[in-house]
């Protein structure tokens, strides 16, 4: 059974999939009934892929990053677009367009670099700053003066 709780903060919407597969593009792969509109049962795909997307971008970038900052990133939302767009595409078990399937992995790389360190999203403050705030410090007791 999946989780019913909801992410607070989702960085793609159903616009975002139209811009990426067009209109007709999103429908298809959400009509499972070839009705040519998408039911409400249907719907539930679409909040699936988007949580899902927004799931794997913060496996990837929410120890470094804060939510509520990844939710403004424009760069974000193309990962989080791509990454919805694939999931939609292979729901059915189908294979993936070539063409999603080269964004999907062009991402991942993305990401995997970004987790790694080697890379930050772009004008997206880190979630804390990378050194440390305070270190161990131990006194001598053996000086009297200038502990």
């Amino acid at each position: 059974m999946p989780p019913t709780n909801t992410l607070t903060y989702v960085y793609t919407t159903r616009e975002d999939l139209d811009a990426l597969l067009s209109v007709l593009g999103t429908t298809d792969r959400l009509d499972d009934n070839d009705g040519g509109t998408v039911s409400a049962a249907e719907q539930v795909y679409l909040d699936k892929a988007i949580q899902w997307a927004t799931d794997k971008l913060n496996f990837y970038l929410a120890m470094r990053y804060n939510p509520v900052d990844l939710s403004q990133s424009w760069m974000v939302n193309d990962w989080c677009t791509i990454v919805a767009a694939y999931f939609l595409a292979t729901r059915r078990g189908n294979p993936s367009p070539a063409s999603v399937l080269d964004l999907y992995q062009a991402a991942i790389k993305d990401l995997e670099l970004v987790h790694s360190g080697a890379y930050e999203v772009p004008l997206t403050p880190l979630r804390e700053v990378g050194i440390p705030a305070w270190s161990n410090v131990r006194v001598d007791v053996m000086y009297n003066r200038d502990k």
